[in-house]
C-alpha cells in the first residue's frame, strides 16, 4: 500500500474539522509508534505555531514510509476507527 496516497485520503478525511481531534490523532500517532515523524504534537509546531491535522497525517505518513510502513498502515486503521 502507499502511504502517501493514504495520507492524501486521510487528510481530506481531516478537512473542514472533521475526522478526530488533534489529541486523539496524537494518540494514535503514539500507538503507531510514529511520534518522531510528528511534526506538530497537539497540532502546533516546534515555534508554537499552529499545524492542521491534514498536514500532519500526511508528514507523518511520509516518515512511516522512510522508516516504518507496517506503523502506517496502523495509524491509517487507528484514525479510521473514531
Amino acid at each position: 500500500m502507499d502511504l502517501i496516497e493514504l495520507g492524501a485520503v486521510l487528510g481530506a478525511f481531516f478537512e473542514d474539522g472533521a475526522g478526530p481531534s488533534h489529541d486523539q490523532l496524537d494518540q494514535a500517532v503514539a500507538r503507531a509508534g510514529l511520534v518522531a515523524g510528528d511534526p506538530a504534537p497537539g497540532g502546533r509546531g516546534t515555534r508554537g505555531e499552529p499545524l492542521g491535522k491534514t498536514k500532519r497525517i500526511r508528514t507523518v505518513m511520509v516518515y512511516a514510509t522512510d522508516h516504518d510502513a507496517s506503523a502506517g498502515l496502523k495509524l491509517g486503521v487507528c484514525c479510521t476507527d473514531w
